[in-house]
């Protein structure tokens, strides 16, 4: 009688443990998530900045000179 008691608040237990342990996992899935949402708008600024350099056009510079007057 003891015995199945004590299976039984064991099973509870284990019970109590897994759904700890499915809601840390669910909490680290959406950490991950959030570090890959990051991660990709750091590279697509990243992109965004070589774009800029490599597509910048470059002003003239217009100096006065006497020529000019």
């Amino acid at each position: 009688m003891s015995q199945s008691k004590n299976n039984r608040e064991l099973l509870e237990e284990i019970k109590l443990l897994i759904g700890t342990l499915k809601d840390q996992v669910a909490d680290v899935k959406q950490d991950i998530s959030k570090i890959k949402d990051t991660q990709f708008i750091h590279n697509m600024i990243n992109k965004a900045k070589e774009d800029k350099k490599k597509y910048q056009i470059v002003e003239p510079k217009v100096e006065s000179s006497s020529w000019f007057w």
